[in-house]
């Protein structure tokens, strides 16, 4: 009776097991962007390299602790608002997530990071604005290259490359403008770059002529503008409108293919730079690109495949931790190095890439290009 016990105890233990290994865990991911507005392209690019990545990740058996593991992506719309944020971030929070991706915006990133951080989950985003990692929270994780790098890449390009003695600058007074514009400034400075005046536009603002008198007065070489692609492309248009012929700098929130698309061939002296390789340089990088075109029907924009190698990289951290606890995997990826399509994924103390890439581009007929002297 004894025998017949120990080997039904046996059988139910070996079923058990089984029945362990093949039991599955929803993993639930959020994704705080802008999904409609003026910015919705750019966060709907960002949501999409994040759909190709989870329809990757769910078509292979993924097993962490013995439990396949099933993704979901909630995406939420920010609105590129910090109100907006603020209640998708408690959203996305009740919803038990492991994960956030986003927000996009910097002014929405840097005031609900505070929420992201009280409860502990990971927060991978492409937020530029310096600061946001300089408040020793822990649980952030920038994958994209952060301003003071890819500022610090355009001043040096506007001077020797451009031979700039003057520029002037200008910024949309956002919490990413804003910033981007003081740290040209500052870099410009170092460079030996005479700053010629600092204006300003409303985000919202349509009508740059009234720039035009100072720029005409102060005959810069080069005009820095803060300001994503939209006030970049209306820029552009109306310098080419009014007959100033000028290089113009923007930051990496302008310099995608949608702000070719909006400006056309007044965006021939416009220059950008981005914080991914050039993908058309390597089979992986044409490859994305060109499965996004076919998937969606348009091109990806800049921060597509750095949240298609986030939540890559998001996942070997729970493989390599054997968990899903957002707080063993944020240890992880602190401790980790991950190779992705657009570049290394290895941070330091603060939530910044160790090794950033930077690449400079140019547009040509409405379209990006990476820039080849």
């Amino acid at each position: 009776m004894k025998a017949t016990f120990s080997i039904l105890a046996g059988f139910l233990l070996i079923f058990s097991s089984i029945a362990r290994s093949q039991g599955q865990e929803v993993v639930r991911i959020g994704d705080s962007a802008p999904l409609t507005g003026p910015q919705q392209m750019s966060g709907r690019d960002n949501d999409n390299g994040l759909r190709l990545a989870i329809t990757d990740l769910n078509a292979k058996r993924i097993i962490v602790n013995n439990r396949k593991l099933q993704f979901e992506l909630d995406s939420e719309d920010d609105k590129s608002s910090p109100a907006v944020g603020m209640r998708v971030a408690h959203r996305i929070v009740d919803t038990k997530a492991v994960a956030v991706f986003g927000p996009f915006n910097s002014s929405v990133a840097l005031p609900v990071s505070s929420v992201y951080h009280a409860a502990n989950i990971p927060m991978l985003t492409p937020a530029a604005n310096p600061s946001l990692t300089q408040q020793g929270f822990h649980n952030i994780f920038r994958i994209d290259t952060n301003a003071r790098q890819l500022i610090g890449t355009l001043s040096n390009f506007a001077k020797q490359s451009l031979q700039a003695k003057g520029a002037l600058v200008i910024d949309d007074r956002t919490a990413y403008g804003g910033p981007v514009a003081d740290l040209f400034t500052k870099e410009a400075i170092a460079e030996g770059i005479q700053i010629d005046g600092r204006l300003h536009i409303d985000a919202n603002e349509i009508n740059y002529k009234p720039l035009f008198k100072a720029i005409k007065d102060k005959k810069p070489d080069v005009i820095f503008l803060g300001g994503y692609a939209m006030q970049s492309a209306l820029l552009a248009k109306q310098l080419r409108a009014h007959g100033i012929k000028i290089n113009l700098l923007v930051g990496d929130a302008a310099c995608t293919q949608y702000m070719g698309a909006l400006s056309g061939a007044a965006a021939a002296n416009v220059y950008c730079a981005q914080g991914n390789r050039p993908l058309e340089d390597s089979d992986a990088g044409r490859a994305f690109l060109a499965r996004y075109k076919s998937t969606y029907h348009v091109d990806a924009l800049v921060d597509a495949v750095r949240n298609y190698d986030g939540m890559m990289m998001l996942v070997d951290a729970m493989q390599k931790a054997n968990s899903t606890d957002p707080a063993k995997v944020i240890s992880q990826i602190e401790n980790s190095r991950y190779e992705g399509i657009a570049g290394v994924y290895e941070y330091d103390s603060k939530g910044d890439l160790k090794s950033p890439t930077v690449s400079l581009y140019t547009f040509k007929d409405g379209r990006l290009i990476t820039y080849r002297p």
